[in-house]
Formats: structure tokens, C-alpha cells, sequence
């Protein structure tokens, strides 16, 4: 709970400083002030030993005793009929709205009375509270026929309200405001199982985080050079789409932070074992919980920072639903996977020039795609293509969505998860890492997606080891183009 107050701290004081806003603003346009005048009186018993001036102990006691029947006779109507009589042309206020004006009260273990008269005209209240002063001790005389009380303080004309305390109500408003934020923040947190961080992941699947790219700002200028070249007949929105993705290629102008980030996701697939722990993954199937989760773009920087060692390397797309790569990457050939697998034409490949990369894209949209991952001919493929380059990287179709990726995870040594943070939920992550067990797929871990590195306990990391002059270049050049 304390984690997430801490990451929504700013939405926690803002919502405070506006609820302490809006009760000062209600309270000056829709509160009137009032103001309170007092008058304190001592009872005592006898009036003889009074004027003598000596009281003993016996009398002490019956005085403390009597102060409270003496309360009831100062809110007594005969008492307040007395008072409106001594004020009367100066106000025309009824007995009843008197009452609510007055308050009396015995100060505890004492022997003495207090009044006290709230009015919002200040003068008003302490004329009352002196005309009680001046009827006081008369009419409590003229009752009881015993005793009496002595005025100790005389009323004095306010000069500050005692209502509303504007400060004082404020800052309950700001904590009122606060606590409700607080209390709506961590349910809204508790209810959302959308994955933002490692942790999440980690609770939510208990699998191996194998890395995390941060956000990649396809704005920087850098990368303006890479704007795609599309045909008039796409689509506008899946050109912009293609042309962003095409834009976070790996290249020597890439920001450090996503270099560094694949060389991470990079070191921890070549300590990624085969399911039965013999050697290494060389071949792994990429895939994700469901659309538009970076899988294809993951998919490409693997096989680019693959390539960066100087390690020859085949980028399969296996994505024959919605293919990505052939635009990503703007290859001309029209033949491809589908049209391989169906024996309508021989694989065709395309070479990335100064890389040791090579690219099989879809082709031809078949109408069966399952049925042709799933053939001996396809499995006979990434067997002789592992046999002929060092990694093989096969994008996939999301695994909630249809089976191809759980067909190719039977014919490749790992399988790598890729969410998007803020996207992908814990349900869906955990559906994808049941689909790929279930179907006998070596898990290799998850890769986090599109995560902002400077929110939260990453912001330092992020400025410390991406930031001025700890870059790098790699010896290749770029543009891309597929040859």
C-alpha cells in the first residue's frame, strides 16, 4: 500500500490541496461567521457568612451542589423572559431563538457558572450575556431564597469569530482529502491487473523476467533519417504504425538505453537452456498475450543485437494472420514462408546489408496457417535453418489469440513472452504462460515492454547507467535494407 501512495504521491497532495480549496471557498461564501461572549459567576450558599466573609467547608460544598440547579434556572424561560425585558428595543429575538443563543454550563470541580452567547453580531452577544450578568443573581435569589452568585467576569465584545475556524476546517478538508484519495487509489490498484512493472510479473506468473526496454522516443532526431516509404494503397494508420516501429530498429543512432537494454535481454537468452538442460537455446519462438504488445519489433532487435556479435542469424515471420516484417523491414519479395510451406515456390531470403542477419517473411496470406505450421515440412525448416545459423528467431502470432504459436513451440528450444507494460494484465500473462506449458514449450522468461524507466525505484538506475558518456557504437552501418 505504501509502494503505491508513494507512486501516485503527487495525485495524493493535489487531491488534498483541493478538498482543503473547496471547504475554505464553502465555508467564506456559504458559512457566517458568529462570535461568543462570556460571563463566569461563583455560587455561593449563604449570604450572611458571604457578607461576613467567612465561608466554611460545609458551605463550599452546598455551593458546588447548587451550581448545577443553578444552571437549569438560568435556562429557565422566567430567567430568559427577564433577560429579554432588559434588552428589549435594542432586538426583537423570541424566546426561543434566545435559547439557542445560550449555553450554560458548571466549569468542573469549581464553584462557578458560565454562560456563554453566541451570536454573528458581536455586540449583540455581549449586550445578552450583560443583561444575564445584571439578572443573574436577582432572580436566582428571588427562587431559591438562599445563597446566590457573584459575577466574576464581565462580557466583552469580541474581536475575533469563533465560527467557522476557516484554517482549522481547511486542513480537515485537506487530510479528508487525502485519506479519500488515498482509499480510491489503492482499490483502483488492488482491483487493476494491468502489469506496469517487473513486480507485477513476478507475482502475478513466477517466471524469469529476461529483460526490460524501456519507452523508445521515436521523435528524436536521430531517427528521422528511418521514416518509412509506404505504398498509397496501405492503410494510413498501419502506415504510421510501421513507419514508428521501423523508426526503433537498432541502429548506430538508437538511444544508449535501448541498446543497452537488448544487450541485457540479449546475455540472458544465451544462458537460456534447452527442457532438457543440455545445451543452450539457439532457436526461440517470440510471441505475446495478444495484439500490439511489441512482439514483432522484439522479435527484430533480438535477431539485430544477435547479429551485432557477428553471430549469423535467420528472422523467421511466422505471423501469417496479420505479418508485420516485410513492412518493417520494406522487402520487395512477394514469396515467403506460406508459399514455401505449400510447395508453390522456393524459400526466398533476404540479407540485411553489413549484418550477418537474414530474413523470411510470410508471403502469400494462406487461409489454413495452422495446418501448415503444424506439417513435418515446417518442422523439417527451423530444423536444418538451426543446423545452418547460430540463432533463429521466429515471430509468432499472440498465443491467447490462435495456436500457431503453440504449434512452433514444440519445434523450437524456447519460447520468449512479451507484454507491454501498462497493457498486458496478469489473467492474460498467466493464459499465455499456461498455453505454452500446455503445450510442451520450453518457457524461457518474459520480456518487459515499452516500460517507463523513469517512474518508480528505475528512474535512478536509468539516469545513472543510460545517461551522458556511458554510449557506445557498434561497427555495422545503417539504414537497414534488405538485399
Amino acid at each position: 500500500v505504501a509502494k503505491i501512495l508513494l507512486s501516485k504521491l503527487h495525485w495524493v497532495l493535489l487531491a488534498g490541496i483541493v478538498a482543503a480549496a473547496l471547504v475554505y471557498m464553502a465555508i467564506s461564501v456559504f458559512v457566517t461567521p458568529t462570535y461568543e461572549s462570556r460571563v463566569s459567576f461563583y455560587v455561593y450558599n449563604s449570604t450572611n457568612n458571604t457578607a461576613q466573609g467567612t465561608i466554611n467547608n460545609s458551605d463550599l460544598q452546598a455551593a458546588e451542589s447548587l451550581a448545577t440547579t443553578y444552571s437549569k434556572i438560568l435556562e429557565s424561560n422566567s430567567v430568559l423572559d427577564s433577560v429579554l425585558t432588559d434588552i428589549r428595543g435594542e432586538t426583537a429575538l423570541s424566546r426561543k431563538e434566545l435559547n439557542r443563543m445560550v449555553k450554560v454550563s458548571v466549569i468542573s470541580d469549581t464553584q462557578l457558572l458560565e454562560v456563554v452567547v453566541t451570536s454573528t453580531d458581536p455586540k449583540l452577544a455581549c449586550r445578552i450575556a450583560g443583561a444575564f450578568a445584571k439578572v443573574a443573581p436577582t432572580e436566582i435569589i428571588r427562587i431559591t431564597k438562599a445563597g446566590g452568585v457573584e459575577v466574576v467576569d464581565q462580557p466583552e465584545v469580541a474581536s475575533e469569530k469563533t465560527a467557522p475556524r476557516t484554517v482549522f476546517d481547511s486542513a480537515i478538508g485537506f487530510v479528508i482529502g487525502v485519506i479519500v484519495i488515498s482509499v480510491i487509489l489503492v482499490l483502483r490498484m488492488l482491483a487493476d491487473t494491468t502489469i506496469y512493472l517487473p513486480e507485477d510479473i513476478e507475482c502475478a506468473a513466477n517466471v524469469t523476467i529476461l529483460g526490460m526496454i524501456p519507452e523508445i522516443n521515436i521523435t528524436n532526431d536521430a531517427c528521422a533519417e528511418w521514416a518509412l516509404t509506404e505504398k498509397k494503397n496501405v492503410r494510413k494508420t498501419t502506415r504510421e504504425t510501421v513507419r514508428a516501429n521501423r523508426k526503433r530498429l537498432l541502429t548506430n543512432e538508437s538511444p544508449f538505453a535501448i541498446k543497452e537494454a537488448y544487450v541485457k535481454l540479449r546475455t540472458s537468452l544465451l544462458f537460456c537452456m534447452t527442457a532438457d538442460k543440455e545445451r543452450p537455446c539457439s532457436t526461440f519462438a517470440i510471441t505475446s498475450a495478444k495484439p500490439s504488445e511489441g512482439k514483432s519489433l522484439t522479435a527484430a532487435n533480438i535477431a539485430i543485437s544477435y547479429a551485432m556479435l557477428g553471430k549469423r542469424v535467420l528472422l523467421v515471420d511466422a505471423d501469417m494472420r496479420k505479418p508485420t516484417q516485410r513492412r518493417l523491414w520494406k522487402v520487395r519479395s512477394t514469396a515467403g514462408l506460406c508459399d514455401f510451406l505449400a510447395k508453390i515456390s522456393r524459400l526466398e531470403l533476404v540479407k540485411v546489408t553489413d549484418l550477418p542477419l537474414w530474413i523470411v517473411c510470410t508471403g502469400t496470406i494462406p487461409p489454413n496457417p495452422s495446418e501448415l505450421l503444424s506439417s513435418e515440412r515446417m518442422r523439417r525448416f527451423v530444423a536444418e535453418s538451426a543446423k545452418t545459423y547460430d540463432y533463429v528467431i521466429i515471430d509468432t502470432p499472440p498465443i491467447n489469440t490462435v495456436a500457431d504459436a503453440q504449434i512452433i513451440s514444440t519445434y523450437v528450444d524456447g519460447v520468449v513472452l512479451v507484454t507491454k507494460s501498462g497493457v498486458t494484465t496478469t489473467d492474460e500473462l498467466s493464459d499465455a504462460k499456461d498455453a505454452v506449458l500446455r503445450a510442451g514449450g520450453n518457457l524461457c522468461g518474459v520480456v518487459l515492454n515499452d516500460m517507463n524507466m523513469k517512474s518508480g525505484k528505475y528512474a535512478y538506475k536509468y539516469k545513472y547507467k543510460y545517461g551522458g558518456k556511458y554510449g557506445y557504437k557498434y561497427s555495422y552501418s545503417d539504414p537497414y535494407e534488405a538485399q
